[in-house]
């Protein structure tokens, strides 16, 4: 069985983002499990990254990103900062304001964050 492709989870959200109110809350969360899942990947594979498993994993995946000597891990990192922030709002909060800027946001976070990635293999 092939690995889960995170980048799927964005293309959901794209399909979702012009929905009501429960499909764009869902169009920001997954486009930050986009990014994480597929940056968590790659930190395991390229930059000698250990998850735990548990919740932590988050933070700890920022936290290794930002300690790279590679300028663009620490933005990716900054990509899921911010979409993490708003992924929490959406899922956790009974009122959002901006929902739609939410949306469009995080999925151009994690879109960039996710090329990024790509991009420093090459």
């Amino acid at each position: 069985m092939a690995p889960f492709e995170w980048e799927s989870f964005l293309e959901l959200a794209k399909e979702l983002k012009n929905g009501d109110e429960a499909k764009k809350r869902t169009a920001v969360s997954r486009s930050y499990f986009a990014l994480y899942g597929f940056a968590l990947r790659h930190a395991v594979g390229f930059l000698k990254f250990t998850p735990s498993q548990k919740a932590e994993d988050h933070k700890e995946l920022r936290t290794h990103l930002k300690k790279q000597k590679n300028p663009n891990y620490q933005k990716v990192a900054d990509y899921l900062d911010i979409t993490r922030m708003w992924r929490n709002d959406c899922d956790y909060e009974d009122e959002v304001s901006n929902l739609d800027k939410l949306v469009e946001n995080s999925i151009k976070y994690a879109e960039k964050g996710i090329e990024t990635l790509i991009n420093s293999l090459k």
